[in-house]
């Protein structure tokens, strides 16, 4: 679990407000060069927070971005610290889903279900 100290830490700093990973990918094969599992962003998140994605599966909101046709193109996590209305929800679908795999959806589980954002 991440400390409220390293949250502090985190919101003093010049870097984005949210970060973001991958944790998995059904477009490619595991291991691929093309395997976009672990992939973070945006380019500018702190260090300190991707650092947290990636040593905690638990830590962050479980989203999933789809296609136009609804398949599931991408698993991951989002960690955004600010008020629910100032969330960061399209995120991981403007950085990276939509310019990198046409993705047109993104989806966080919510109460037992996906929810489109």
């Amino acid at each position: 679990m991440v400390s409220h100290a390293v949250v502090e830490q985190i919101k003093r700093q010049q870097a984005a407000p949210y970060a973001w990973i991958i944790d998995i990918d059904r477009t490619e094969t595991p291991g691929s060069d093309l395997d976009a599992m672990g992939r973070t962003g945006p380019r500018w998140a702190s260090d300190v927070v991707v650092t947290c994605l990636q040593s905690d599966l638990g830590y962050g909101r479980r989203f999933r971005m789809l296609d136009g046709d609804d398949e599931v193109y991408y698993l991951g996590r989002l960690w955004d610290e600010r008020d629910e209305d100032d969330i960061e929800w399209a995120g991981p679908l403007d950085d990276f889903g939509r310019p990198f795999a046409g993705c047109t959806t993104i989806e966080y589980f919510e109460n037992g279900k996906w929810v489109e954002v």
